[in-house]
């Protein structure tokens, strides 16, 4: 139960970081602290696992379609 609405959560914030990376000019920084990270790098970490890539080549690869 925690852990599915804990996850759910993650999956949500990182669903929206990926929507800001690929349409907006915000920073990697600005787009973790929007979708509620305090700290950039951790927030890659967590992206990282997410996706498979980091922020900033996950907007490269978003920017190319």
């Amino acid at each position: 139960p925690y852990t599915t609405l804990f996850r759910s959560v993650q999956q949500r914030r990182m669903s929206q970081a990926e929507y800001l990376l690929a349409y907006t000019e915000l920073t990697v920084g600005q787009v973790a602290q929007t979708v509620g990270y305090s700290t950039s790098s951790r927030f890659a970490e967590l992206f990282r696992k997410s996706t498979g890539l980091l922020p900033l080549e996950y907007r490269k690869n978003a920017q190319r379609k």
